[in-house]
């Protein structure tokens, strides 16, 4: 019988797995991966949020301390990028094995990344390039990649709660 992974196994085990996309993985390694995310993933999105209003209020204020909130913004933000970066195949990889331990295909996480990173691209686009779209495109894209995102992210939540399939022994 296979031992029952916990915390810190699931962390070692997510980062050995890096590239692999075949195989399975527990419910137990799946989410405790999940609460190192957040475990990584929360502070600095607190920390980011407070230090923008932060900056909002210096400029209105005064100008003294918006330099520091500055840096402390862009020192968060590429700590956040880069973790997203650095976790994005292997996020991928987890997924995958976790929808293979419960007997589906690995297509619907590969569309739901495919979708994110697609849209990504768009907005980043948009933004970078300042492309003025009008208020009904905004509206009309933002609704369309809600939709996706809630859809399949409720969809992958479901499939990641599922049991195990049980494996069929050969004689």
């Amino acid at each position: 019988m296979k031992s029952k992974v916990g915390f810190i196994e699931a962390f070692r085990l997510f980062w050995k797995n890096y590239f692999n996309f075949t195989g399975r993985a527990s419910r137990r390694e799946f989410w405790f991966m999940m609460i190192w995310h957040v475990i990584f993933i929360a502070p600095a999105t607190i920390l980011i949020n407070q230090l923008i209003e932060f900056f909002d209020y210096t400029l209105v204020t005064a100008i003294s301390g918006t330099i520091t909130s500055l840096i402390a913004i862009i020192l968060t933000l590429s700590y956040l990028m880069l973790y997203s970066l650095a976790t994005f195949i292997p996020t991928l990889s987890i997924l995958i094995r976790r929808y293979h331990d419960t007997g589906r295909t690995k297509l619907v996480p590969i569309i739901s990344f495919g979708i994110y990173v697609i849209m990504m691209i768009f907005i980043y686009i948009m933004v970078f390039r300042g492309i003025s779209l009008s208020a009904n495109a905004i509206t009309l894209l933002t609704k369309i990649n809600n939709f996706f995102m809630i859809t399949l992210g409720i969809y992958n939540l479901v499939i990641c709660c599922l049991r195990s399939e049980r494996k069929i022994q050969e004689k």
